[in-house]
This record gives C-alpha cells, structure tokens and sequence, in this order.
C-alpha cells in the first residue's frame, strides 16, 4: 500500500470514526429518531465518499501510473461527478422519507463533510511529530 492509498483510507477511517462519535453524542442529547436522522446525514457523504475512495486508490492511481495525466484525470473528475451525485440522490431521499429530523440530518451532512475539509490539516499535525 503506498503513501497516498494509506491517505485515502485513513481519510475514510477518520470520517466514520466522527460520525459514530457524534452520533453517540446527538443520541444522548436529542433522542434516538434525530439521533438515527444525524446518522444518516452523515453516511450519506461517507458512502458516496467511500465509493469514491475506493475507486480512486484502485483503479485510477496504482495500475495505471504510465497513463498520461488527461486519462487520471479525466477519471479523477468522472468518479468525482459519480461521487457527488450519490450524495444528492442520498440526501434527498433521506430528507423525503425524515422529513421531521430534517435539521439533525443536515448537520450530520454538514459535520461529515467537515471533517473531510479539516482531515489535511489534522494530517499535516499528526505526521509532523
């Protein structure tokens, strides 16, 4: 496994972590039905997320690194697009069929997306000790 499939996979590792976490927390405090909306506002970025890591660091950067850089780019972008779709169509069904929790699944969303935004900075603190 070389430097950047261990980033994928701890980026992927990190955002489930969080969004257990958090969930626990939001169970705790606002009950199990906006506990259960926070889950799934959460694991529709991861899952899409996921997804896309792993189509990433398998078929896109390791067997094909003599491929010219419009070809990984071009499936860069085309799992990206694939990625982010997943995440609306997951979004709107969840906001369909939660429609009380609507509040809680949007932070969910909105923590898990965080965390991917934040993960380079944590990375950067962590590997430099």
């Amino acid at each position: 496994m070389n430097t950047l499939q261990r980033y994928i996979y701890l980026t992927c590792y990190l955002q489930i972590t969080v969004i257990c976490f958090v969930t626990l927390l939001w169970l705790l405090f606002f009950g199990a039905n906006s506990g259960v909306a926070f889950l799934v506002g959460g694991l529709a970025w991861f899952l899409p997320c996921l997804y896309f890591a792993l189509k990433t660091a398998s078929a896109i950067f390791p067997p094909h690194l003599n491929q010219p850089a419009f070809y990984l780019l071009k499936n860069f972008y085309r799992h990206e697009v694939k990625k982010l779709g997943f995440s609306a169509v997951l979004v709107i069904l969840s906001a369909h069929y939660l429609p009380q929790h609507n509040g809680a699944l949007l932070i969910g969303y909105i923590i898990a997306v965080m965390t991917v935004w934040f993960w380079p900075f944590l990375y950067k603190l962590i590997c430099s000790k």
